[in-house]
C-alpha cells in the first residue's frame, strides 16, 4: 500500500463566469478523435512569490479571478461541457452520434493545496527521476477527454511547498484544446493576471485565421477524411510519440509573481515511448525534454554515450514508469 500522499487541499472553487444565453459549439472529426485520450497536464514550478502573493491563498485568489475574466470574455466555453447528441433516420434508428461544447458556463475547478515537508528540489531534483510526488499536484489524473460530459473542462492546482514555492498544474481536456491552444490560454491568463492589455491585433488577427482555416474545409472534404478513417483506422501497438514544442512560451507564462523556474506534465501525460519537448530554461535555443520510458527501456537509454554526451547533465529529466 502506498504511503499518504504529503499534499492536502485547503480549498477549493468552481469559478464561473456570468451568465450567457445557452449555446452549443460542435466539435470537429478531429476533435472528438481524441474523446478517449487523457487530459492536457502541465505544471510551473514558481519561486517564492514576493507580496501580494506571498501566500498559497493569495495566489489562488489571484488566479481565480484572472480565470473569470477571461471566462467572461473569448474563453467562455471552456467553463461548458460536453453533449452528446444521438442522431436517427425516419425509423427511429441511431445513424449518428455528434459530441458539442454546452456552454451554459458550468464553470472550472480551481483548489488551494499544501505539500507538507515537500520543497522544489523534491519535484525537479537534479540527475533524477521525475518523482511521484509529481502525480499529486495536479487534478484529474485518471480522466479521459469524454469525461468532460461530467467534469470541468480546465482545472488548476495550487499547491504551496514548504520552502515557499508555488507549483501550478494545469489540467485542460485535450479535445477541447491541442498544446498551442492550451499555452495560448495560459499566456492569457498570465496576461490579464498582470493587468496587461492583449498585443495588437491578437484575438482578431487568431479569429481571422480560423475563419480562413474553417472556410477551407467543405463538408464534402470533412467527411471524406472521417470516411477514409474508418474505412482503414490506424491501430498502434508499439507507440512513440513526441508531443509538446520548444515553441510553445511555457516560461513565459508570469502571472506577477515571477517566471517559472521549471515545467513538468502529470501522470496522464506520461507513457512508455513519450517525449514531450519544451523550450529551454536557460533560453539560447535550448531545449528541455521529458523523456518517459520503461524500466527497462530507460535502462537502456542511460547506457547510451552519444545521448549523454548531447545531453546537459544539470537538465536531464528521465521519468521511469
Amino acid at each position: 500500500m502506498p504511503p499518504p500522499s504529503p499534499v492536502r487541499v485547503v480549498s477549493s472553487r468552481t469559478v464561473k463566469p456570468p451568465a450567457r444565453p445557452r449555446e452549443r459549439i460542435p466539435l470537429a472529426s478531429w476533435d472528438v478523435s481524441m474523446i478517449n485520450a487523457n487530459y492536457i497536464q502541465k505544471g510551473l514550478l514558481f519561486p517564492a512569490p514576493p507580496p501580494p502573493f506571498s501566500t498559497g491563498a493569495a495566489v489562488t485568489s489571484h488566479l481565480a479571478d484572472a480565470l473569470a475574466e477571461a471566462l467572461g470574455g473569448d474563453y467562455y466555453p471552456v467553463a461548458g461541457r460536453f453533449v452528446t447528441d444521438r442522431h436517427r433516420d425516419d425509423s427511429g434508428a441511431v445513424v449518428g452520434c455528434s459530441v458539442s461544447i454546452d456552454c451554459d458556463g458550468q464553470g472550472v475547478e480551481v483548489i488551494h493545496a499544501v505539500a507538507d515537508g515537500v520543497v522544489a528540489d523534491d519535484v525537479v531534483p537534479l540527475d533524477a527521476d521525475v518523482p511521484s510526488i509529481v502525480e499529486d499536484l495536479f487534478l484529474l489524473n485518471d480522466a479521459i477527454n469524454y469525461d468532460g460530459h461530467e467534469l470541468p473542462l480546465f482545472a488548476a492546482q495550487v499547491t504551496e511547498l514548504a520552502d515557499g514555492s508555488v507549483f501550478v498544474g494545469f489540467v485542460c481536456n485535450h479535445a477541447l484544446a491541442d498544446g498551442t491552444a492550451f499555452w495560448n490560454f495560459l499566456k492569457t491568463l498570465a496576461e490579464i493576471s498582470r493587468a496587461r492589455l492583449l498585443a495588437r491585433g491578437g484575438h482578431g488577427r487568431a479569429a481571422a485565421a480560423v475563419g480562413c482555416a474553417v472556410a477551407a474545409n467543405t463538408n464534402a472534404s470533412i467527411r471524406a477524411r472521417v470516411a477514409a478513417w474508418t474505412a482503414d483506422p490506424v491501430v498502434t501497438v508499439r507507440l512513440t510519440m513526441m508531443g509538446g514544442s520548444p515553441w510553445f512560451d511555457a516560461y513565459g507564462c508570469d502571472f506577477g509573481w515571477g517566471k517559472p523556474t521549471a515545467v513538468r506534465s502529470g501522470r496522464a501525460n506520461k507513457n512508455d515511448g513519450r517525449t514531450v519537448l519544451y523550450p529551454g530554461r536557460e533560453g539560447g535555443g535550448s531545449v528541455d525534454a521529458e523523456v518517459s520510458l520503461s524500466p527497462e527501456h530507460m535502462a537502456a537509454l542511460e547506457l547510451d554515450d552519444e545521448l549523454r554526451a548531447a545531453v546537459s547533465s544539470s537538465r536531464a529529466n528521465f521519468v521511469s514508469l
